[in-house]
């Protein structure tokens, strides 16, 4: 199974809209650990762990992404 977690979130950078601050990563675990540096290190804000499943069904993972 193909799973992956991307950390969405908000920088100094652009503070209004929210961009992709980390992808490809295997683990929850892991992506925690990034999420922690991003804030604590790198003043990100109002990040979420997105995860991706590759074989869910593509029309399934678009209507969980509105509905969560």
């Amino acid at each position: 199974m193909k799973t992956e977690y991307v950390i969405w979130g908000k920088s100094d950078k652009n503070p209004i809209h929210e961009n992709v601050l980390f992808s490809e990563i295997e683990t929850l675990s892991k992506a925690n650990k990034i999420q922690k540096i991003l804030i604590d290190k790198h003043n990100c804000f109002d990040t979420r762990i997105q995860k991706i499943d590759f074989n869910q069904d593509i029309n399934q993972m678009f209507i969980d992404s509105i509905n969560n």
